[in-house]
């Protein structure tokens, strides 16, 4: 790990870039240990990489493939139990837009939806602001 120590001692480059640089080693570190670890874990891994490969290689390829690489790695992510409802208003919605006003009109609904999700960080965050300072408990983010 002396390169990464040499990386990190640079002038030009600040603490956060430092952070990332140090976080993403460790993690790629961890990574090739695990990788080196039994052969199932070899199994598991490149299944799971093939996999993904697959989805994304369909879904650049065919419009009518319904099936997003992200979803594979949502699908085992505790947040689906809160967020499932919410992916699920958000398909519909860009069904009947693209079905009905076609991709123009999914064009231009694109900011109107960026800025619903934008509006409701922007308030939680206000929220978690406020409540430290005022010493009460209010909005909470659910991630």
């Amino acid at each position: 790990m002396d390169w990464l120590t040499t990386i990190l001692r640079r002038p030009d480059i600040g603490w956060a870039d430092a952070l990332d640089i140090a976080l993403v080693s460790f993690l790629l570190y961890e990574l090739l240990l695990l990788i080196r670890g039994t052969r199932a874990v070899q199994m598991a891994l490149s299944g799971g990489f093939l996999l993904v490969l697959f989805l994304r290689v369909m879904r650049g390829n065919f419009l009518w493939w319904p099936f997003h690489p992200a979803g594979y790695a949502l699908a085992v992510s505790y947040a689906m139990d809160y967020f499932w409802f919410c992916f699920f208003i958000a398909w519909a919605a860009k069904a009947i837009l693209v079905r009905f006003g076609g991709m123009r009109a999914y064009s231009t609904a694109i900011p109107f939806f960026l800025g619903l999700i934008l509006g409701d960080y922007v308030v939680g965050s206000l929220w978690a602001l406020y409540g430290p300072i005022q010493h009460v408990t209010t909005y909470k983010i659910y991630i």
